[in-house]
């Protein structure tokens, strides 16, 4: 899902716009336009705009930790692998250098991994911070914003139509 947002003078501009766009939405994809079954909820905001004030899928967390997560662990086992296959022979073998077996090189893999997964997720979550503060800007200068989501296919239609409807702003995230 994406978080298709737009920027309009007043609520009740965003509020017909909303209404045009589901009025306008086929109750059958065909492949064009937009169809009920790809747009999900919508809200409209007139004050301070928050990370909580959107839904998740405004968020780049879940797929920054998948990211995280699996870039640490391909490291670490690649390092880890190293060692089994003796690449650091003049050291010693795993056990001299880190101190235990290859089952618990597994589980450090494992460990590396949930902890990139951690910190990706909270790189994630302040990945959209810049695009927040903007829309924020432009909530404290008395414009509304209308925030629907959608699958991504369907995503830069659904903007395209806001603009049309006399959004100041439209875009993804």
């Amino acid at each position: 899902m994406k978080l298709v947002y737009a920027v309009f003078r007043a609520r009740r501009d965003a509020e017909k716009a909303l209404d045009d766009v589901y009025s306008d939405a086929t109750l059958d994809s065909d492949g064009e336009g937009l169809d009920t079954h790809s747009l999900g909820t919508a809200a409209i905001h007139e004050r301070r705009l928050t990370n909580r004030a959107l839904p998740r899928t405004a968020t780049f967390s879940r797929r920054a930790a998948l990211v995280g997560g699996v870039s640490v662990a391909v490291v670490v086992g690649l390092l880890a692998s190293l060692l089994m296959a003796g690449g650091f022979t003049a050291a010693g073998g795993p056990e001299a250098i880190v101190g235990f077996n290859a089952i618990g090189l597994v589980g450090l893999i494992l460990s590396a991994g949930l902890f990139g997964a951690f910190a990706g997720g909270i790189a994630g979550a302040a990945g959209n911070r810049t695009v927040t503060r903007r829309l924020d800007r432009q909530l404290s200068s008395g414009r509304a914003l209308l925030t629907l989501e959608t699958r991504e296919p369907h995503a830069g239609t659904l903007a395209r139509a806001l603009d049309q409807r006399g959004a100041l702003q439209a875009g993804v995230v």
